[in-house]
């Protein structure tokens, strides 16, 4: 049986992304349908934007779910940098990169020889097939070339005052007793070592390798987290851990902003959940493009839109939506105008999808994100906050998101 892949190292930058650097954990997310966006421009071609490379880009919903499990871990690698770096840390760095830099040179040479040396071959032998072709025609085919002198003579089609007549080249060419070429690959000149020695531009991909570089020490605090998820309600560090007052936001459109966030995360985990792969679905005018397999091999089936889900019956009587108890309450569809529906099925029908709406009630009680921001505020580690999310947001008991499918048919 094969070892467990360590968690990949997800690094919360200080510009507020979520991204990976190393291509073994880009690899070991994609086998757990994580796949994120490549952003990085790739070093022998910086100026298109086809193909990039490293980092990965992890959405919020990505980054959640691969921790809850446990797929990957959080790193926050601002304080890994100290500034500025020692002399000698730079003198160590340019050793680095000057030596990698001939490496790569190297590699790229011998892939030029190996690519001469083929090229060289086929040449070979088709020189050789010619040679044979002529030995038999100079063997037994004297008659013919006579008869073609004739016909191409003075006068004939063929006559031309720029090229001599066809029999009188053919004739040279099957004739003619030089020994057949053969193909030579030339070895390569010896590297005078008064010149500098060759390389290519070097960038080290992960900032792990770099001589300044110190792994944290301490663990990453939920705050980094929780800021990174959901920035209308971040919590400031100079926050008392001690205390126990709920650091309480009124503005009643900050909480709106974190539900959003907070549905797309319960519809992404449920939709991972049930094996699909998905990739940001921007472009289509959705969420998340669905998958039933790598979109390498499968083309996208759905289009996600999700919807603000309001529970049946809520009030002052209603039961608590996110209370321990499981609760089978179904959801109410919110309304839509007629007109945002049927553009957002069209455009799905025009690119052969399915608009796949979703619709969740998780994250609706406000005392759920008093109670969370709580928990943030008295400096607990990212693991715990992820598993009070999961027990009270996301888990497999927890989520109550229900889907439907539309699909643009045409007025009836």
């Amino acid at each position: 049986m094969a070892a467990a892949h360590p968690p990949a190292a997800i690094d919360l930058s200080q510009c507020g992304e979520a991204l990976v650097w190393s291509v073994e954990a880009i690899t070991h997310l994609h086998t757990h349908h994580i796949l994120g966006s490549l952003t990085g421009a790739l070093s022998r071609i910086p100026h298109q934007t086809l193909y990039t490379g490293v980092p990965l880009l992890l959405a919020r919903e990505e980054v959640v779910c691969c921790v809850a499990k446990g797929y990957a871990r959080i790193t926050a690698t601002s304080l890994s940098h100290y500034a500025p770096a020692t002399p000698d840390e730079m003198v160590a760095f340019a050793a680095l990169v000057d030596e990698e830099g001939q490496q790569a040179h190297a590699k790229m040479q011998e892939k030029k020889r190996n690519r001469s040396g083929a090229r060289g071959g086929g040449r070979g032998r088709e020189e050789r097939r010619a040679g044979a072709t002529g030995s038999r025609g100079e063997a037994g085919g004297g008659e013919r070339t006579e008869d073609v002198d004739v016909a191409g003579g003075a006068g004939g089609l063929f006559d031309s005052s720029d090229t001599p007549p066809v029999a009188a080249r053919l004739n040279s060419s099957s004739v003619s007793s030089a020994p057949t070429p053969t193909a030579t690959i030339a070895s390569p000149t010896p590297r005078d070592p008064t010149q500098p020695t060759p390389t290519f531009a070097y960038t080290p991909a992960q900032s792990s390798s770099l001589p300044w570089y110190h792994p944290p020490t301490t663990p990453t605090p939920a705050r980094a987290l929780w800021n990174y998820l959901f920035p209308s309600l971040s919590i400031a560090p100079t926050t008392d851990v001690d205390s126990d007052a709920t650091p309480h936001h009124h503005d009643e459109k900050m909480y709106d902003q974190a539900r959003a966030t907070l549905r797309a995360m319960v519809v992404f985990r449920d939709l991972h959940g049930q094996g699909y792969y998905m990739t940001p679905g921007d472009r289509f005018g959705g969420e998340w493009l669905v998958y039933y397999g790598s979109p390498v091999a499968f083309h996208s089936h759905y289009i996600t839109t999700i919807l603000p889900g309001v529970p049946r019956g809520t009030g002052t009587t209603a039961p608590h939506v996110n209370s321990t108890t499981p609760t089978t309450t179904p959801l109410t569809l919110p309304k839509q105008p007629l007109m945002d529906l049927a553009a957002s099925c069209r455009v799905g029908t025009a690119v052969k999808k399915m608009r796949l709406l979703c619709s969740t009630s998780a994250g609706y009680d406000v005392r759920d994100w008093d109670e969370a921001m709580l928990l943030v505020g008295r400096a607990c580690g990212v693991d715990e906050l992820v598993a009070w999310m999961e027990e009270r947001w996301m888990g497999d008991r927890r989520r109550d998101v229900e889907f439907w499918s539309v699909e643009w048919t045409g007025w009836s």
